[in-house]
């Protein structure tokens, strides 16, 4: 989530980096008011950085061990 927004090539890509600068950050998965296929990581759209809604939450993730 910390990538600047691109549209990725199609092509089989594992763990794609985004553009070095850009207008918008990227934003994954859903929210608790979102259809269960857009909670996905790789669910994606994009946000100016500044842009607030309540639906754009914070997800802590932990690393199985």
């Amino acid at each position: 989530c910390w990538d600047w927004f691109d549209f990725y090539d199609r092509s089989d890509t594992v763990d794609p980096v985004g553009p070095a600068a850009g207008r918008y950050r990227v934003f994954r998965g859903g929210s608790g008011f979102s259809a269960g296929e857009r909670c996905r990581s790789a669910a994606r759209d994009r946000y100016a950085p500044g842009f607030r809604n309540a639906g754009l939450t914070v997800r802590p993730v932990c690393e199985a061990r």
